[in-house]
């Protein structure tokens, strides 16, 4: 009936409002969420157009770990009475290139980075104005005219002076700076994360370190409060350096450097305890519990390049992971969706970079880059560039073909060896004896017979056939491609322990050997300068001038220096060049005309030997020297250091 009213309880108007709050929820959730939806269909995006490199890597991974690729593995397996023998000589290559960066780049006495002052540092514009103003005051009071001239000759004085003093600020503000990114360096065990990925460099061809963005550390102290002893939690900002796998971070795919990327995922795997905790640091707890209501289970898939991970690692890929994908980003995004998403912007037109967390389509995390100033902080590294290629190349592909060639030769050299081990023979089944069987031939050990049948009667019933062997031919193909991987991969035989008739054994021929490997090494070491500590060092020291207490590092005009291709192989050569010198002028002539200690103390500085703990002093050889003197006569009792009994006789 039209006009009367329709009453609703107070029941129905909570549920009513309750709907509408729910509805206008899910609504802001999904604006909010439509930056995680943009960001998971791009990750896919660049995750296809990764696949062909890590199809490469896998080949790589399984080259170190001596395996067949599945392919392979199928032939091989077809014919089970053929050799499966694989030459584990990639994992001997790729170890004996990382010891060799690790012996060059991480050295007890020098570093591989630092801190220097500029030759001529730049002063700050306050300071050249009041030297200015100084000089008119100056040349106005010593009663000379004042002119622009003589102001500027007195200026440019001030300015002398001053600079010199700079210098001084600016090579103690560099020492100080440099014990401070060694303290985050020590702290945060770079060390260990940066050899880390060195050794996935030299098998992928990439690294990956992540430095430095802010971390809090809690650290556990005990301390003694009116008698009573408790266990306080402190907590310190310091930079975060970390190593992480190439396998889990997905680029730009158009990108060529670091410097034209437009964005980089990482992939983090988490168990549910670890999940959780993000919430704890600044992540979304809303949507973290919403994601665990959504993902009861873990939204972690294993990819197909994880699945071939854990085949060559040997563990298992049946039962479920019960994990959390989580995908950070870093790159730019547009304004519009960090505003949807929360973030404050000033103009939802523009392209920010942006930091942002996602799982699934729940967005954990987003704001704007915290860096000062903004950059990625993920420094991709590679062991030898290609042109025009974002990834490196790394040792396994480098000898990929020759390790095949290798592989196939030593089987067939096996089996070879192996059937012409002992002569094979036929057997003429006509001429069987009544009574006996076929297969009584044919269990006969160790050789084995082959039935036939017809043939002239005179024909023995048993004939023997001797297969001949072709080892030698063999093994000289299996040497000439162990020479290919030694010139593919610039890392000689005699660099990691090989000691054939043709190397020169003397102590000056290995060193020009090994001189020559080093120039081949140099080229790496200089892509890891470029590529990982430059960056890596410039992110620390960015840290510490934002974050740091310690003002007088930050007062000085200071660089960051990447010297490992540089000082580090430098020094080596030099070593080699002083023992070289040294050979050559013992003798009684030359030891007249040169100083043996100098030499000696180089030498042993050059091989990080304690020079004053390994030579006598100047006043324990004055005191020897004494000793000797007053003793000529006596028996047993040493020549004179640098005398010319000490010299030994030269060979001829």
């Amino acid at each position: 009936m039209a006009g009367l009213l329709n009453f609703v309880s107070n029941d129905q108007l909570v549920e009513r409002e309750q709907a509408e709050i729910k509805e206008k929820e899910e609504k802001t959730r999904q604006k909010y969420n439509a930056l995680g939806l943009s960001l998971a269909n791009k990750y896919d995006e660049w995750k296809r157009a990764k696949e062909p490199i890590e199809l490469r890597w896998l080949d790589a991974l399984r080259a170190f770990n001596s395996q067949y690729d599945a392919d392979t593995k199928k032939v091989l397996d077809a014919a089970p009475e053929r050799s499966k023998v694989y030459v584990g000589l990639t994992r001997t290559k790729v170890m004996a290139a990382y010891s060799r960066l690790i012996d060059l780049l991480f050295q007890s006495s020098d570093s591989f980075w630092g801190i220097d002052s500029t030759p001529s540092p730049e002063m700050p514009e306050q300071e050249l104005k009041a030297l200015k103003h100084i000089a008119i005051q100056q040349v106005a009071q010593s009663g000379e005219q004042l002119t622009p001239d003589a102001v500027e000759e007195y200026y440019n004085r001030l300015v002398e002076f001053a600079r010199d003093e700079f210098k001084d600020l600016a090579k103690e503000a560099a020492k100080e700076m440099e014990k401070e990114i060694k303290d985050i360096l020590v702290e945060g065990e770079a060390e260990k994360h940066l050899k880390s990925s060195i050794l996935e460099a030299c098998i992928t061809g990439s690294g990956c370190v992540k430095g430095a963005t802010v971390n809090v550390l809690s650290d556990s102290v005990w301390s003694q409060t009116e008698g009573q002893w408790s266990l306080d939690v402190r907590e310190k900002v310091t930079a975060d350096v970390e190593s992480v796998s190439v396998f889990d971070i997905v680029p730009d795919p158009f990108a060529t450097s670091m410097d034209d990327m437009e964005g980089l995922f990482r992939r983090h795997v988490l168990n549910r305890s670890q999940f959780r905790a993000l919430a704890k640091n600044g992540f979304s707890e809303q949507e973290i519990l919403a994601s665990l209501v959504d993902y009861e289970h873990g939204n972690h898939t294993l990819s197909d390049s994880e699945t071939a991970r854990r085949n060559i690692a040997g563990m298992s890929n049946e039962s479920s992971s019960n994990r959390f994908e989580v995908l950070e980003y870093w790159g730019t995004v547009d304004g519009r969706d960090l505003r949807l998403a929360g973030v404050q912007v000033e103009n939802e037109q523009v392209e920010y970079q942006a930091n942002v967390w996602i799982c699934g389509n729940h967005v954990l995390k987003a704001r704007l880059n915290p860096l000062v100033p903004e950059r990625i902080p993920y420094n991709i590294f590679p062991y030898e560039r290609v042109p025009h290629q974002f990834w490196g190349i790394g040792v396994p592909e480098m000898m990929k073909d020759s390790q095949t060639t290798m592989n196939a030769g030593v089987r067939i050299f096996v089996d070879n060896a192996a059937v012409s081990s002992g002569p094979m023979g036929e057997i003429n089944v006509d001429m069987i004896p009544d009574g006996m069987r076929l297969e009584d031939f044919m269990t006969a050990k160790p050789w084995k017979l082959y039935p036939r049948s017809g043939g002239a009667p005179e024909a023995p019933m048993i004939r023997w056939n001797q297969p001949s062997a072709n080892g030698q031919a063999i093994n000289h193909i299996i040497e000439m491609f162990r020479r290919f991987a030694d010139e593919e991969t610039s890392l000689p035989s005699y660099t990691h322990g090989e000691t054939g008739q043709g190397l020169n054994k003397t102590a000056s021929g290995m060193s020009m050997l090994m001189g020559a490997a080093n120039v081949a090494i140099k080229s790496v070491v200089k892509n890891f300068d470029d590529y990982l500590t430059k960056p890596l060092i410039q992110s620390l020291f960015d840290f510490c001038m934002k974050w740091s207490d310690n003002e007088e590092a930050k007062s000085g005009d200071i660089k960051v220096m990447a010297r490992g291709s540089t000082a580090l192989i430098s020094k080596e050569l030099q070593s080699q060049r002083l023992m070289q010198f040294t050979q050559m002028t013992v003798n009684p002539v030359d030891m007249q005309l040169t100083d043996r200690k100098f030499l000696l103390k180089s030498i042993a500085e050059s091989l990080d030997i304690n020079a004053d703990k390994a030579l006598l002093s100047d006043e324990q050889i004055q005191n020897a020297a004494a000793r000797s003197q007053l003793n000529p006569s006596s028996e047993g009792e040493q020549p004179a250091l640098g005398s010319p009994e000490q010299v030994p006789a030269q060979s001829t």
